[in-house]
């Protein structure tokens, strides 16, 4: 019997009508356990970031090696330098060299 509005019958029909309801929607796995998907993810984020400090390890090893060839690049230039000031040297010492040898031009008329 209703008190009011309210049938205690209906009421625990509806309950339990929502709870096969729900049991329905759950996974019939009993063993699965939301957390589970949590670590995973959590693991493979972890994954990511070790291939991310592996990543910029490998960055910083190229580094160096780069900056070996920009040190060596620069060694190459300055002895790029020293070469042309040495041609330099060689051309100018060459035309006194030259200069030295002219014959002597012949005056007219004599």
């Amino acid at each position: 019997m209703g008190i009011g509005n309210w049938d205690a019958s209906s009421s625990e029909a509806q309950v339990s009508g929502l709870e096969s309801q729900r049991s329905r929607s759950e996974p019939q796995n009993s063993s699965y356990k939301p957390e589970q998907s949590h670590f995973k993810l959590n693991s493979s984020h972890l994954k990511l970031e070790q291939s991310h400090l592996k990543l910029e390890q490998s960055h910083l090893k190229l580094e160096p090696s780069h900056l070996k060839l920009e040190q060596s690049h620069l060694k190459l230039d300055s002895s790029h330098l020293n070469l042309d000031s040495s041609l330099l040297n060689l051309d100018s010492s060459f035309s006194n060299y030259n200069s030295s040898f002219l014959p002597v031009p012949l005056r007219e008329g004599g």
